[in-house]
C-alpha cells in the first residue's frame, strides 16, 4: 500500500514538473537503463543516447502521461521500444534477420538469460574482427553511417568499405551459428 501511494505521489509531482522528483528518478534509474539498452544495441554511447532520449520525452510530456504501471516499468518499456525504433533504423537488409531480432528483443524478460547469451555472443563475435573491419561494422550499424559516410571518414575507398562490410557480415552470422 505504501509503495502504490508512493508512486502515486512521484507521479504526481512528476505530472507537475517537480525538477526534484524528475532529478531523483533520473539519478535512480540513468545507469541501470543505459545497461539495459546496451544489451539490446550493444554500442554504450547508442545505449546512452536512447535512455537520454525517453527521459526528455517523459520531461516534455510529463503532464500528459497516463502511467499506469510504476515509473521504472514505464521506462524499462520505454528504453526497449526506443531500442527496437532505432534497430529497425539500422536497415539490415535480411528481413528473416530483422524478424529474427525483433522477435528476441519483444520476448518475455523471463527469457532474458537467453536474450543476453545471443546478445553477448553478438559483442564477442564483433569485438573479434580485425581492427579496421570492426571500425567499418561499428560505424555502419552502431552509428548507422551511409558506406559513403564511412569511406570518407576512413579514407578507404567505397569497394574496400564494401568488402569490410560483407566479411563483417559472414563472419558475425557464422560465429552465431557456431554458437548455437
Amino acid at each position: 500500500m505504501t509503495q502504490n501511494l508512493n508512486e502515486k505521489l512521484i507521479l504526481t509531482h512528476l505530472k507537475n514538473r517537480n525538477h526534484d522528483v524528475f532529478k531523483m528518478i533520473f539519478n535512480k534509474h540513468y545507469e541501470s537503463l543505459v545497461k539495459f539498452a546496451c544489451h539490446y544495441l550493444i554500442d554504450v554511447n547508442a545505449a546512452e543516447d536512447a535512455t537520454q532520449a525517453v527521459f526528455i520525452y517523459l520531461w516534455e510530456h510529463c503532464d500528459e502521461l497516463n502511467i499506469k504501471t510504476s515509473v521504472r516499468s514505464y521506462l524499462y518499456r520505454a528504453v526497449k521500444n526506443r531500442c527496437l525504433s532505432q534497430l529497425r533504423l539500422l536497415n539490415i537488409r535480411d528481413k528473416h534477420e530483422l524478424l529474427y531480432l525483433e522477435a528476441i528483443l519483444e520476448s518475455d524478460d523471463t527469457e532474458y538469460m537467453q536474450e543476453n547469451e545471443l546478445l553477448h555472443s553478438i559483442k564477442a563475435a564483433v569485438s573479434e574482427l580485425p581492427k579496421k573491419m570492426q571500425m567499418v561494422f561499428m560505424r555502419k550499424y552502431y552509428n548507422q553511417l551511409s558506406i559513403r559516410e564511412i569511406a570518407h571518414e576512413m579514407s578507404l575507398s567505397l569497394n574496400t568499405v564494401k568488402v569490410h562490410l560483407h566479411k563483417s557480415r559472414y563472419v558475425v552470422r557464422t560465429s552465431l551459428e557456431c554458437a548455437t
